[in-house]
């Protein structure tokens, strides 16, 4: 067994079996994010366009990005700020 593998953060689209979890967590964790960001699209397409454009003064894309957040459901924030999801460690790092 290779050990550096124990020390990584698990990768959401990555087989449950290289996440040493069990099959159902793996495929529970995705289903949950793929429902969430099918059930808030725009909302979606605002954060990931805040932490990516450069339209505008960055502070004023974050901001957006921060109150559309802030705005969904615990749950759908939580699917949203998933590590190794949808959005890269320092996206995440940006809208907390």
């Amino acid at each position: 067994m290779d050990m550096s593998k124990l020390n990584d953060p698990p990768r959401l689209l990555c087989c449950p079996k290289c996440n040493n979890e069990f099959p159902a967590q793996g495929r529970e964790r995705m289903q949950l994010i793929l429902d969430t960001v099918r059930a808030n699209q725009l909302d979606v397409w605002r954060i990931l366009h805040g932490v990516t454009s450069k339209t505008y003064p960055d502070d004023m894309n974050l901001n957006r990005a921060r109150d559309v957040l802030r705005d969904m459901h615990k749950s759908d924030r939580d699917a949203i700020l998933q590590p190794n999801g949808i959005l890269t460690d320092s996206q995440i790092d940006m809208l907390k």
